[in-house]
């Protein structure tokens, strides 16, 4: 479901920022209007609560242009404008159910029904495959990213499989 950021920040803050300042979980853009946050959500009445299990992101921001040129010479100018998945996240005792899966195929139509083009991340290594299966292309070499570890440019035109 689209949720309001704040949704989302808890557990992009303990699963992708374990033990660092809880600001570290908040975005560039994250704010800005056509920002899109999606979480499965489990509720739990009899607890009075409900369990946040997995979250992503869909903020309009363009990649480097490095990456767009790549992404354009490797199968022609993609469609514009970009969207950029960030946050993706799911509670440890949640993966391997498909709900990263859901979070990020409604955040791929989200981006679809809101016009835009194509859809880039930095995706962590261990994640590589999760998002070739869902259509994403490496670009460019693998790179470091400082406390965080290393990451792979992707993308993906979006209104595709």
């Amino acid at each position: 479901m689209l949720v309001a950021v704040d949704v989302v920040r808890p557990l992009r803050a303990s699963v992708l920022r374990p033990g660092l300042p809880f600001k570290e979980s908040v975005y560039p853009f994250d704010d800005e209007p056509f920002a899109l946050h999606v979480a499965v959500v489990v509720s739990a009445p009899e607890r009075g609560l409900e369990d946040v299990l997995a979250v992503g992101s869909l903020l309009p921001e363009p990649p480097p242009q490095w990456l767009a040129v790549e992404a354009d010479d490797a199968v022609g100018a993609p469609p514009h404008p970009w969207w950029r998945i960030r946050g993706m996240a799911t509670e440890e005792h949640s993966r391997g159910r498909g709900l990263g899966r859901m979070v990020l195929d409604r955040l791929l139509l989200a981006g679809w029904e809101q016009g835009g083009g194509s859809v880039w991340c930095n995706a962590r290594v261990p994640a590589l495959a999760f998002y070739v299966r869902a259509g994403f292309q490496p670009v460019g070499e693998v790179f470091e990213v400082p406390v965080i570890g290393p990451h792979q440019a992707m993308w993906r035109a979006l209104g595709t499989a």
